[in-house]
C-alpha cells in the first residue's frame, strides 16, 4: 500500500504545473490509487470508472491537498465565477488552476474507515466495485 500511495504522490506532484486545474491533480492521484487498489484486490473494474463513480474515494476520502501560505492550513477557494458542487465527495478545498508561486501540499492516502465502509448507501452503490469480505465493516 505504501508503494501505491507513494506513486500517487509522485504522479500528482509531477502534474503540478502552471495552468493545471487542481481537480486534475486530485484525479491523477485518484487514478493511481484506483489502479493500485485493483491490483491489490480491494477494488474491481477499470480505474477511470472507479474514479468517476466515486468508488475509489471510500479509501481516499479527502482532497489531494491544500494551499500553504500565511495561515497554517490555507484552504484555497474557488476560481471567481466557478460554482462548486457542495455535495461532491470528497469535497476539494481548492478548485483553482495552479499559478506560478502557489505552494500546495500533496497528500494522497489510503484509509480504512469503518463508518464509510459500513454506510448502506455506499455499499449498495458500489457492491460490485469494492471487496468487503476482508475489510472490517460496521453492520
Amino acid at each position: 500500500m505504501h508503494a501505491i500511495v507513494r506513486e500517487a504522490n509522485r504522479v500528482a506532484t509531477l502534474s503540478c504545473r502552471p495552468g493545471t486545474e487542481w481537480r486534475d491533480v486530485h484525479r491523477a492521484a485518484s487514478l493511481v490509487l484506483a489502479e493500485g487498489l485493483v491490483s491489490f484486490g480491494l477494488l474491481f473494474g477499470e480505474p477511470e470508472s472507479l474514479v468517476d463513480s466515486g468508488a475509489v474515494h471510500i479509501f481516499f476520502p479527502h482532497g489531494i491537498g491544500h494551499m500553504v501560505g500565511l495561515g497554517i492550513r490555507d484552504a484555497g477557494g474557488l476560481l471567481p465565477g466557478r460554482v462548486s458542487n457542495a455535495n461532491e465527495f470528497p469535497r476539494l478545498r481548492v478548485d483553482l488552476p495552479l499559478l506560478p508561486g502557489y505552494t500546495m501540499t500533496i497528500e494522497p492516502g489510503f484509509y480504512v474507515v469503518p463508518a464509510l465502509l459500513g454506510d448502506q448507501d455506499f455499499r449498495e452503490r458500489h457492491r460490485r466495485d469494492v471487496l468487503t469480505s476482508n475489510v472490517p465493516l460496521i453492520d
